[in-house]
């Protein structure tokens, strides 16, 4: 293998992508680094996007395996990941299009992270540009340490180059986690090797069909967000994960069910408590969307709030 230019495998994950698919794959072989393969899992697709596939593995490097039946994408990402034979990963969505020189200028500045993302141009079903940064508009460029993750996610998984080092501490997934390229970037920084540049490296498409993107937040939505960190720091804490850290998972833990389910029952010293990054933030989520209050009161004041983010 040449070291100066090794094996970058792309993980893909698909279903009923036949709309973008092609636009997506063509940006990908397209690129200037061109010592790659395209490893794709496919959830079970009912549309043409399997033949496209097919198509395209007639004459480029792509393995596909498909699912039987569907299995979600955060399953079908790590089946494409743990197929994935190159010493660095991307991780590509289905519907968004990839800038010639992304994959070359992620590898020049990975140096020694695990983990390395950058900025997205964000566009519509019609390649019409809705916002020219999405660190601009939407994300907080300045998390790298693991309790920033605890915090919130600013990771896109278009983004992301990883060192397949990074595997060892990931995989397998545990059953239970929000989404992939969020518990991905947790592992990156809990070891300290995480790494943002501000280039914008890809069209980030949004459109209807999305499974993850940019969507309109809500309060049933951000409850069911809670929802699921509840059942991943469960399964971190379980397992010991992130065991530096299982204070504070625990904390963020417990002060989430009390958002849920209205109690509390933090068993940490409460100057702790306090000083745990973000936990304050969650007192006063807490306090101000108390879910024995009223939810036309709570579903109306969430998304007042939300209009000032």
């Amino acid at each position: 293998m040449n070291i100066d230019s090794p094996l970058i495998s792309i993980a893909m994950a698909t279903y009923n992508g036949e709309n973008f698919i092609i636009e997506q794959l063509d940006s990908i072989i397209n690129q200037s680094y061109k010592n790659i393969e395209i490893i794709i899992c496919d959830d079970n697709s009912t549309d043409k996007t399997f033949e496209i596939l097919k198509y395209y593995s007639i004459k480029f490097p792509l393995t596909i395996i498909q699912n039987e039946i569907n299995l979600g994408i955060v399953k079908s990402f790590e089946i494409s990941l743990k197929n994935c034979n190159g010493e660095y990963i991307v991780l590509s969505d289905q519907d968004d299009i990839f800038l010639p020189n992304k994959i070359e200028l992620l590898f020049k500045n990975i140096k020694d992270s695990l983990l390395i993302h950058s900025d997205s141009i964000i566009i519509d079903k019609e390649k019409k540009i809705l916002f020219e940064s999405h660190f601009d508009s939407f994300k907080n460029r300045n998390k790298k340490f693991f309790l920033d993750y605890l915090e919130g996610n600013n990771v896109t998984g278009n983004s992301v180059l990883i060192n397949k080092d990074l595997l060892k501490y990931a995989i397998p997934f545990p059953k239970y986690i929000r989404i992939h390229d969020h518990y991905l970037a947790m592992c990156a920084s809990y070891h300290g090797k995480i790494r943002f540049i501000p280039d914008k490296l890809q069209f980030y498409r949004q459109h209807t069909n999305n499974s993850i993107g940019i969507k309109k937040n809500n309060y049933d939505t951000f409850i069911n967000n809670t929802k699921a960190d509840v059942r991943s720091y469960i399964e971190f804490i379980k397992f010991n994960k992130f065991d530096k850290f299982n204070q504070e998972l625990y904390i963020h833990l417990t002060l989430k069910l009390g958002i849920i389910n209205g109690r509390c029952n933090n068993k940490v010293p409460i100057k702790k408590v306090l000083s745990t990054k973000g936990s304050i933030k969650l007192i006063f989520v807490y306090i101000l969307f108390y879910p024995k209050l009223p939810y036309l009161y709570r579903k109306t004041l969430y998304a007042f709030l939300s209009k000032f983010k």
